[in-house]
C-alpha cells in the first residue's frame, strides 16, 4: 500500500497543472485512507478555498488544526479564515493570542493581533502587542503610530482614528516604491485584514509575494483581488500573467485574457500573451490571428513581428513553441 506521502507527490503534478478537480478528488481518497493526515486536510482545505466551496475549507482547516495543532501555518490560515471569510473576529483572536505564544519574535503575528485585538475593544491586549513590536523592531512606524493613537484614546476615551483603506493603500505603495518591500508588504497584510474586500490591497500583495517567489500567497491574494473586483483590468491582467507564467496553466490564462480583450480589444500584451499560450498550445493559426491583430494596431511592434517570422519558418524546430 502506497504512503500517504507518496500519494501527496502524485497529486502536486495535477495541482501544478491546474487541475484542481483531479487533485481534490485523489486528496479525499487519500483522506479515507490516512484520515489523521494533517497535511492532506490542509492542502485539501486550500483547494477548497480556492474554489469558493468555504464550508468545505473550514471543516479540513479545523481537522488539520485538531491533528497539528502546533502548525503555525494550519493555526494561521484558520485565522484568517475565521476573520476574512466568516467574519468570526473573535476565533481569529483566541488563534492569533495562541500563535504569538508560539513564535514571540514574530512582529508580523504580533501586528495582526493587535489589530484584531482593536477591532473587538480589547485595548489593552492591542498596547502589548503593538509595544512587542516596537520593543523588536523600534523603527516600525506602523506600530508606533497604532501604539500613539491607542495611548491617546485610552486616555482620553476619544474616539481612535484609524487609517482608512486608502490612506494605508498609498504608505504600502510608497514604501514599495522606495524599496521597502518587507514594510509594504506588513502594510498590505494590515490592510486586507481590516478591509477583506480591498481589492487593489489584495493585488499588490500578489505582486509582491510574485517577486519574492512564494507563488502561493501571490496566487491566493491575486485570486482575492479578482474575486472584489472582477472588473479591473489590471487585475486580471496579473493574474493571467501569473498563470501563464508562474502556473503554467494556459487554459486558465488564456480564459483570463479573452475576458480581457472583451473589455479592451486592442490591448497588444493581452493579445501577444494569448498568441504565445496558442502557439505553446499548437495552435498556430489561432496564434496568428492574434499576433496579426497586434500588427493591425501597432505595425512597429517588433516583438508581434518577430513571432510571425517565426511561425512562417518551416523548418522551425518542435521546441520553437517553448521560446515564443
Amino acid at each position: 500500500m502506497k504512503t500517504a506521502e507518496r500519494m501527496i507527490d502524485e497529486i502536486q503534478p495535477l495541482v501544478e497543472n491546474g487541475w484542481d478537480d483531479a487533485a481534490m478528488s485523489a486528496y479525499e481518497k487519500l483522506i479515507e485512507s490516512f484520515p489523521g493526515h494533517a497535511q492532506a486536510h490542509f492542502d485539501l482545505a486550500m483547494l477548497y478555498l480556492k474554489h469558493q466551496h468555504d464550508d468545505r475549507a473550514l471543516s479540513h482547516l479545523q481537522e488539520s488544526v485538531a491533528l497539528a495543532p502546533d502548525q503555525a501555518d494550519y493555526l494561521k490560515m484558520l485565522a484568517d479564515f475565521y476573520f476574512t471569510r466568516s467574519e468570526e473576529t473573535e476565533k481569529a483572536l483566541q488563534i492569533y493570542r495562541r500563535l504569538v505564544k508560539m513564535d514571540p519574535q514574530n512582529p508580523e503575528l504580533h501586528t495582526i493581533a493587535g489589530n484584531l485585538a482593536v477591532a473587538l475593544h480589547q485595548f489593552d491586549f492591542a498596547v502589548e502587542c503593538y509595544q512587542s513590536v516596537l520593543d523588536m523592531d523600534p523603527e516600525n512606524a506602523n506600530a508606533r503610530d497604532n501604539l500613539e493613537k491607542l495611548k491617546a484614546h485610552l486616555q482620553q476615551g476619544a474616539p481612535v482614528r484609524t487609517a482608512t483603506a486608502e490612506e494605508m493603500y498609498a504608505q504600502a505603495r510608497e514604501l514599495a516604491g522606495s524599496g521597502e518591500r518587507d514594510r509594504a508588504v506588513e502594510v498590505l497584510e494590515q490592510l486586507v485584514q481590516a478591509h477583506s474586500d480591498f481589492a487593489l490591497g489584495h493585488n499588490d500583495l500578489g505582486v509582491l509575494y510574485n517577486q519574492a517567489g512564494d507563488t502561493e500567497k501571490a496566487l491566493y491574494h491575486y485570486e482575492q483581488a479578482r474575486q472584489g473586483d472582477p472588473d479591473n483590468l489590471t487585475i486580471k491582467k496579473n493574474l493571467a500573467e501569473f498563470y501563464f507564467i508562474q502556473a503554467g496553466d494556459f487554459p486558465a490564462a488564456l480564459g483570463i485574457g479573452l475576458d480581457i480583450l472583451k473589455q479592451d480589444p486592442e490591448d497588444t500584451e493581452t493579445l501577444m500573451m494569448a498568441g504565445h499560450i496558442n502557439f505553446a498550445l499548437d495552435r498556430p493559426q489561432d496564434a496568428r490571428l492574434f499576433y496579426s491583430r497586434v500588427l493591425e494596431i501597432e505595425p512597429w511592434h517588433f516583438e508581434a513581428s518577430e513571432c510571425m517570422s517565426k511561425m512562417d519558418d518551416h523548418h522551425q524546430s518542435p521546441g520553437t513553441a517553448a521560446v515564443l
